[in-house]
């Protein structure tokens, strides 16, 4: 829609502000008018005026006044003023001009001429508006705690921020983002992920979606991962569109997240247990007909303490796991042989019994980049969820890819995955109820906090809905030892 310019019209002869307002209202301006020079200051106020047509001659404060206000005020100093003059009032015009008038228009008015010194003088107005306001963003944008990239259609940084420049490691080579492409510029130092959006992140569904995309370092001996999270904005002009991408640093935030669903999963299962045998304790007392024969209130009263001790004990061990100095393992790697010892621990804590897990390779000594105790919740965290959704059947198959990576693949014939969460179901903030309680519709938080143990040790998540049958498919990738990738041998095959 045109832009509909604002005229102030201040004159103490109403058949002048009368026969103005007329003679404006053909060009589709939006009219104000004052009577006086007060009235004149309020209105500027009230209305923020693209121009503004003033006389000289008025009751109370005169136009000169009314000018040298406005331009006193830093809100509205660069309001256009054309002051109304007299034929050959030369006297007017000094004054008018020392004032700060930008221009003049003489009675008797020429329609013409007055009309186009408005549109050229508020065009002007605006301009320079843009121009503030430009510079404004470039500054703000200059000094922002985010990076900010525009990108073209090939996929070249046409513009990038400071902050940008550091995220990519780009200081100090200012052609180097000339020569290649955002995503080639990007994987150098991050892993892109989810990988399956970052393959059409430009398009039109992925953008309008906001589908999570994230730049990823994993976790060193020296650091901890760092997550940036990637929003995109289309912007079309013509034939040509370009991206703005906006680099958030959200290591904090996804940390916070996977600690707190961690220390939840350890509170609901290392209390489980001896809550129980308290519980049972307590309702077998309760009911008990014969209460009041000592041999067996005896019994149930040592089940109660035997029960009661164990749990402080448990609550003891959590105190100290988060007065540590992280709730994340500090553990390196782990055997791949405690994988299936994992799998049993897993299986009776949800009382199931329909996981198999088999191996293509020999694995005696190998060790991956992860800890047994972020492997725990992995593989908890990815049974549940099978479970959730009604899979009574789960194979979980290791193997080896390349000799470098070890492969978990945990195949389920539970519902398969909505076509329209797929791409959300490793976000860290996908949540679809209104109040967080850690139970939303969907995938749930579980596949969230498996994706981010995952991401911080350098491993790769896939899931997708399998092809040969009802079921989903949880592809994990993991780095192996360097040294037990070296011994380990893809020759021997046998199953657990």
């Amino acid at each position: 829609m045109k832009y509909q310019s604002k005229i102030l019209i201040v004159d103490d002869d109403e058949n002048v502000r009368k026969s103005l307002t007329t003679l404006l209202s053909y060009e589709n301006y939006e009219i104000f008018t004052a009577s006086d020079g007060m009235g004149a200051i309020v209105k500027v106020f009230e209305t923020n005026p693209d121009v503004v047509l003033l006389d000289i001659e008025m009751s109370g404060i005169d136009g000169f006044d009314v000018c040298s206000h406005l331009r006193n005020d830093p809100k509205f100093s660069e309001i256009p003023i054309i002051m109304i003059t007299g034929l050959n009032d030369k006297e007017s015009r000094l004054r008018g001009i020392k004032a700060g008038v930008d221009d003049f228009i003489s009675k008797p008015f020429d329609a013409d001429e007055l009309i186009a010194k408005i549109n050229t003088i508020s065009q002007i107005g605006r301009y320079r508006n843009i121009n503030l306001e430009r510079k404004k963003l470039e500054w703000a944008i200059s000094n922002s705690d985010n990076g900010y990239l525009i990108i073209n259609q090939k996929d070249e940084i046409i513009y990038l921020n400071g902050q940008a420049k550091n995220y990519l490691y780009l200081n100090g080579n200012e052609q180097a983002y000339k020569t290649d492409s955002f995503i080639n510029i990007a994987t150098r130092s991050y892993a892109c992920e989810p990988m399956e959006s970052w393959e059409d992140w430009k398009s039109s569904s992925s953008v309008k979606n906001n589908i999570p995309l994230f730049l990823i370092r994993a976790e060193t001996k020296d650091a901890n991962a760092f997550y940036l999270e990637a929003q995109v904005m289309e912007l079309s002009a013509n034939s040509e569109t370009n991206w703005i991408v906006r680099l958030r640093d959200v290591s904090s935030e996804i940390g916070l997240r996977s600690e707190s669903v961690k220390l939840n999963h350890l509170i609901a299962h290392k209390l489980n247990t001896p809550l129980s045998i308290a519980s049972l304790s307590l309702e077998l007392l309760s009911e008990d007909p014969i209460i009041s024969a000592n041999k067996e209130l005896s019994e149930i009263v040592e089940n109660g303490l035997v029960g009661t001790e164990r749990l402080s004990v448990q609550i003891n061990d959590m105190i100290d796991y988060i007065n540590s100095d992280s709730l994340f393992s500090k553990d390196d790697s782990m055997k791949v042989t405690d994988i299936p010892m994992i799998v049993e621990d897993v299986k009776s804590k949800l009382h199931i019994n329909f996981i198999r897990v088999t191996s293509e390779i020999k694995y005696d000594e190998m060790r991956i980049s992860i800890s047994k105790a972020d492997m725990e919740v992995i593989i908890f965290e990815i049974v549940e969820n099978a479970k959730k959704f009604n899979a009574s059947d789960i194979e979980i198959l290791i193997s080896v890819k390349s000799g470098t990576e070890l492969v978990l693949e945990f195949a389920n014939n539970g519902d398969p995955i909505p076509v329209e969460q797929m791409n959300s179901v490793w976000n860290p903030y996908f949540q679809a109820e209104k109040n967080f309680t850690g139970q939303i519709k969907g995938m749930g938080l579980g596949l969230a906090t498996v994706a981010t143990l995952v991401w911080n040790k350098g491993g790769i998540c896939n899931i997708s809905n399998r092809d040969d049958g009802y079921g989903v498919i949880v592809r994990l990738e993991f780095l192996i030892d360097e040294k037990s990738a070296k011994e380990q041998s893809s020759e021997h095959l046998y199953a657990h």
